[in-house]
């Protein structure tokens, strides 16, 4: 009879109680690993050097970074896209996104999603630091955002909202960092 009840009561869970925690570190790929996850699921991410880009968040999952972890877009590429409503990122480095005429590179962008949440980041040298594009309810806050940039041809804004609405920001953003928020163009 106990038996059958912890049966019945594992079955009746809702799964976002079996959230698991996942630790990754340099010598994997993020990508790899956001596959695998399940929704709900948190990735703790160890601090060091990752030369990874193109990156999609495809599941709802939290990710940590233990003592800002850097990713590297080499000057070359874009570095993390959130593809899922209801992602929380929070305590990263993003830094040197390439740049391009046919692309809106960006340090973290978020796509066609909503209740996304970016905290406690350090966005270095991108052309676009945080890009919410056609995006509900997220939050950015507590963000630093800071660029190198010297003219505008060489930079986007530190944060960049296209058609997103219902969006909030409380970020630090040095001086010559432009930010914009331009909903329904």
């Amino acid at each position: 009879m106990i038996l059958f009840r912890y049966i019945l009561i594992f079955i009746l869970l809702p799964p976002g109680l079996s959230a698991a925690v996942i630790r990754t570190g340099p010598d994997s790929l993020l990508q790899h690993t956001l596959d695998r996850a399940q929704p709900g699921d948190t990735i703790l991410i160890a601090p060091g050097h990752y030369k990874q880009h193109e990156i999609v968040v495809r599941t709802p999952v939290t990710i940590i970074g233990e003592n800002y972890p850097v990713f590297d877009g080499e000057d070359k590429y874009q570095i993390l896209i959130v593809a899922a409503d209801k992602v929380s990122i929070q305590g990263i480095t993003v830094q040197r996104t390439g740049r391009s005429s046919l692309v809106d590179m960006a340090g973290i962008r978020l796509q066609n999603v909503s209740r996304v949440r970016i905290s406690n980041c350090r966005i270095l040298n991108t052309t676009y630091g945080i890009y919410l594009q056609n995006s509900r309810f997220c939050v950015v806050e507590n963000n630093e955002i800071r660029s190198s940039a010297t003219d505008e041809l060489q930079s986007g804004n530190g944060v960049h909202a296209w058609k997103s609405d219902s969006c909030s920001s409380g970020t630090i953003i040095s001086p010559g960092t432009a930010t914009a928020f331009t909903s329904n163009s």
